[in-house]
């Protein structure tokens, strides 16, 4: 989202400043007019729609990473949700070598509220095997240098670095690789869908950020933020 709130601010004229927060309780500050608006990467309930406005701007996603001599080359929801669990703890268990799985584990704010993002939180506190980052950089370099090593990535950062020579690969996930496409039909498990919130009552200023999002210039900033736009035509 910081990179969100810096290209729209760029392109709007406008400081955006980012708060994070519980998406429920985000929601709920909309509705009572604190925030002229906010975004959330899930699906709204019925009671939360009829409180606010809600337009869907985008889709957001997760890669799974490993290390670029792993010989795995597709895992299911469920492996994953075993791995991070800790109840899978060898890579010859899902098709691999016999060793040890090292997953990396990112700080839980930096998940998306949801079943995707539950997948990657351990049950219990992880033990010795698991390594703890707080960002997508870290992350890639630990799998890029340890062979069985595994993690979860923005999809857009995992691209680019394998393009520049990075020695990772973005694996399968029930058969599927975030492609675009595939994040808007819902087709990749491991996406969620990014909602523009707002006011019922907005200012010029909240109205122009509003006409920014939904059109193709907010589309643009979209993909430069590493999101999927919600739009069919090409930012």
């Amino acid at each position: 989202m910081k990179r969100m709130a810096s290209h729209a601010s760029e392109k709007t004229g406008m400081e955006w400043r980012v708060r994070t927060g519980e998406e429920a309780s985000l929601i709920a500050d909309v509705s009572r007019g604190k925030f002229p608006f906010a975004m959330v990467c899930r699906s709204l309930s019925d009671k939360e729609r009829a409180s606010v406005g809600a337009h869907l701007i985008g889709y957001d996603g997760i890669a799974v990473i490993v290390n670029g001599r792993n010989p795995v080359e597709n895992l299911e929801a469920a492996q994953i949700a075993e791995i991070y669990a800790q109840r899978i703890t060898r890579w010859k268990n899902v098709g691999g070598a016999d060793k040890q799985i090292v997953p990396v584990v990112k700080e839980k704010q930096t998940l998306p509220q949801g079943a995707a993002g539950n997948l990657f939180i351990p049950l219990h506190a992880p033990d010795k095997g698991v390594h703890v980052v707080n960002a997508d950089l870290p992350a890639i370099l630990f799998v890029a240098v340890d062979p069985y090593a595994i993690s979860y990535v923005g999809i857009t950062e995992a691209t680019r670095l394998i393009a520049e020579g990075a020695r990772i690969k973005v694996i399968n996930i029930d058969g599927k690789l975030p492609a675009p496409e595939l994040l808007r039909n819902g087709a990749y498990s491991l996406s969620w869908p990014v909602y523009l919130i707002t006011s019922r009552r907005l200012n010029e200023s909240g109205s122009r950020v509003k006409a920014f999002l939904l059109g193709l210039e907010g589309a643009r900033a979209l993909a430069e933020a590493g999101l999927v736009s919600a739009r069919g035509d090409k930012p």
